[in-house]
């Protein structure tokens, strides 16, 4: 069942109860984001299914051994290395200058990205991940 408004405002009331640990694992929330302080912008409505979020948030903490990816090492983290691609190809190719003109570069951009394009993303950590170890 898609989460509404509704539901996402109740999951966040849920947080600050005596079962924050159980709410949290059990919606994927840690917090309300700072997206929905936007009269335009809410994120039951505004972002498209986040697959990794699912799998990182939920599942891979209980069935994955794995440790997180600090924001201080963007090459270990090949979501970031994609979103860094999407902004450089709108930056220099798109240049937008109307919201359409933005989704339409970043509809153009995704087009892109397919099996292949993903898998070099993740191969790119069998290269960096011994050298940020030794270090």
């Amino acid at each position: 069942m898609p989460r509404t408004r509704d539901t996402h405002a109740h999951h966040i009331r849920s947080l600050q109860g005596p079962l924050n640990s159980h709410s949290s694992v059990t919606y994927g929330l840690t917090r309300d984001s700072c997206l929905n302080s936007s009269s335009y912008f809410h994120v039951t409505e505004g972002l498209a299914p986040d697959i990794m979020h699912d799998v990182l948030e939920g599942v891979a903490q209980y069935e994955v051994n794995w440790w997180r990816t600090p924001a201080e090492f963007p090459d270990l983290n090949p979501v970031e290395n994609l979103w860094h691609k999407l902004k450089k190809y709108v930056r220099r190719a798109i240049k937008p200058r109307t919201k359409q003109e933005l989704i339409w570069g970043i509809l153009q951009f995704w087009d892109t990205v397919d099996i292949a394009k993903c898998q070099r993303y993740i191969r790119h950590l069998k290269k960096v991940v011994p050298q940020v170890i030794s270090n």
